[in-house]
């Protein structure tokens, strides 16, 4: 039925609106990098790196990929098919618990439920986009639908109850923040109604769980927050002061909390605690509205705390919308009691209420998989036509471009390269960067193209790097705002050039023919006889590090590293041998070094 009624409506929409969005590709590529290279990542070569905020739906892709190796977009129908129809069944289940109607009335609730449901695009969109949403939507749901039924008296299994409270925990890396106001809630009811200790423990055991795997966690990666919470600027302890002093700079996160709000039928939320009023709550109902209102208010605080969201403002409101409907469905039974003749009319009235209120009744969400399919062709067809294997790539969309791991990519988006991420606003430090690794092709468009306006202006860029294909997307300004040129297309790096007689090409093919240590250590030998060697030789280790570590092991590697005579370049090579991220220091301390051809 949920099913049945998502797709109806989706109908009415076009696919390339809302299907396969590139950043929920991003999630999966970093789980088949898990699965194919043994490190979670973007790249084959490295490095370590935790590009996404969806822990759930990486394992759970992980799985899926290591038992089927599923396609993205056979995954995202799989998981769209599925996390609508277990919605469906767990709202079917919550209206049973409250309503005690027959079997029937309860399909019809949910039904009706749903149908409101459908009515905000951005909710059903996001569901059906491959992104964590719907996960969300499902989860969360059956979060508080578990602590009900403990509160109640009629508890489910606990191993089941701790695996679904911890696999909500799990939904995003700030869900444990959506669902620490109602965990706590809940602790105080069942303290409250004298609920006994060995019924709450379903909470207990998921909260054990989720503290293990977040101590893993930042026992993997080294850091307490993913590489997106870097690249997106996110400053909880910021937000936090300007929240607690009420500072005019909470305007912008005003808005999106007014533009999420508007889209997500959120609305139907104050709705039903005035009609609160019309009737006395009976006691089920009051237990599922205290337990409601309590995830609620983690989500009226998102766009304070986190502020805005990539993509669309409104996405982490989207649960938001069944808190809603399911609230406003509720108190509508219990006032119709004895008239349910009119609970059809409530709904498609408050349906056509909340579509006429919207600022966007549908839009395009960021971004569809097949713009950067088509990128990839081009690329693909270039370094096919250059003859360059593990090519590497410059381009600020990670999604498809890293999936199929065809391609090491330098993330121009920050989300897959720690170095970019924490150095954004730092121009010298980008440009030195990108130019130490000098990416065999560079794909840009607007906006990107100003963010690095230094770089692709720059004469070292202009004398290296020759347009490949231009690009279709047009600039919404004639020039960057900083008054450079905005400069678009794939490039190619002509050192890379499948004739050219660049120290590059000829490392790559020295390495390509022979990935041994004799290799290694005899171009290690020219690096520090001429400098010009040693960024193509860093470069052309970095490409071909899997290959070096099927023959040489590390104890061989560390041998021959030490052969450098900078101690930098030492470090430089251990770096990328451990698939780790450079610091500050050792990329400035390095680029001193630089002599080019």
């Amino acid at each position: 039925m949920t099913v049945l009624i998502f797709k109806i409506v989706l109908g009415f929409f076009p696919e390339d609106n809302y299907l396969f969005r590139d950043d929920g590709i991003i999630t999966l590529s970093h789980a088949k990098n898990w699965i194919d290279f043994g490190f979670i990542g973007v790249n084959l070569s490295g490095e370590i790196v935790e590009g996404f905020s969806s822990p759930l739906q990486f394992l759970i892709y992980s799985f899926v990929y290591k038992i089927g190796g599923l396609h993205y977009s056979i995954f995202f129908t799989f998981q769209w098919w599925l996390t609508s129809f277990l919605f469906g069944f767990v709202l079917y289940l919550l209206f049973q618990e409250i309503f005690e109607s027959s079997k029937l009335e309860n399909l019809a609730f949910s039904a009706g439920a749903i149908a409101l449901l459908s009515v905000s695009f951005t909710f059903l969109a996001w569901h059906a986009s491959g992104m964590e949403n719907s996960w969300m939507h499902v989860l969360y749901l059956t979060y508080i639908f578990v602590l009900f039924k403990i509160l109640i008296g009629n508890p489910i299994h606990p191993v089941f109850a701790s695996l679904f409270l911890f696999a909500g925990m799990l939904v995003r890396i700030e869900s444990v923040f959506h669902l620490f106001f109602v965990s706590a809630t809940f602790l105080y009811l069942s303290y409250k109604n004298r609920i006994s200790w060995k019924q709450t423990i379903p909470i207990w055991v998921a909260g054990v769980l989720w503290s293990l795997f977040f101590l893993i966690r930042f026992l993997y990666f080294g850091r307490l927050f993913p590489n997106t919470s870097t690249a997106q600027e996110l400053s909880l302890s910021e937000n936090m002061i300007n929240l607690f002093r009420l500072s005019p700079s909470l305007g912008k996160n005003w808005e999106i909390f007014r533009f999420g709000f508007k889209q997500n039928l959120v609305l139907l939320i104050p709705v039903s605690f005035l009609l609160l009023f019309f009737k006395k709550i009976g006691t089920k109902e009051g237990i599922f509205v205290i337990l409601a209102v309590a995830l609620s208010v983690s989500g009226f605080m998102h766009p304070f705390i986190f502020g805005n969201f990539r993509l669309d403002p409104a996405r982490p409101m989207t649960w938001l919308a069944v808190i809603g409907v399911v609230l406003f469905l509720i108190r509508i039974v219990a006032i119709t009691e004895k008239r349910k003749i009119w609970i059809l009319p409530i709904l498609l009235l408050a349906g056509f209420l909340s579509y006429k209120n919207y600022k966007f009744k549908s839009y395009n969400l960021c971004c569809s998989s097949q713009i950067f399919e088509q990128r990839r062709s081009e690329v693909l067809q270039i370094v096919k036509s250059e003859q360059i294997q593990n090519a590497s790539l410059a381009i600020a969309d990670l999604g498809v471009l890293s999936f199929y791991k065809e391609f090491n990519i330098l993330d121009l988006g920050y989300l897959g390269n720690q170095y970019l991420a924490k150095n954004k606003k730092n121009a010298d430090k980008v440009f030195s960067y990108i130019r130490l690794n000098r990416p065999d092709v560079l794909e840009i468009h607007f906006p990107w193209s100003c963010e690095y306006s230094k770089l692709l202006n720059h004469p070292d860029f202009v004398k290296n790097y020759k347009l490949i294909f231009t690009t279709s997307e047009k600039a919404v300004l004639s020039s960057c705002l900083d008054g450079s040129k905005i400069v678009t297309g794939t490039f190619l790096y002509q050192g890379m050039a499948k004739d050219s007689p660049s120290i590059d090409r000829k490392i790559y093919s020295a390495f390509l023919k022979d990935p041994s240590l004799h290799a290694l250590t005899s171009q290690i030998d020219l690096c520090n006889a001429d400098q010009r060697n040693c960024f193509p030789l860093f470069r052309n280790l970095y490409r071909f590090v899997n290959r070096f570590k099927k023959n040489i092991t590390d104890s061989e590697f560390v041998a021959a590293s030490n052969s450098f005579t900078k101690p930098e370049f030492k470090v430089y090579a251990a770096t990328i041998w451990d698939r780790k991220s450079p610091s500050d220091d050792l990329v400035q301390s390095i680029v001193k070094h630089s002599i080019e051809e």
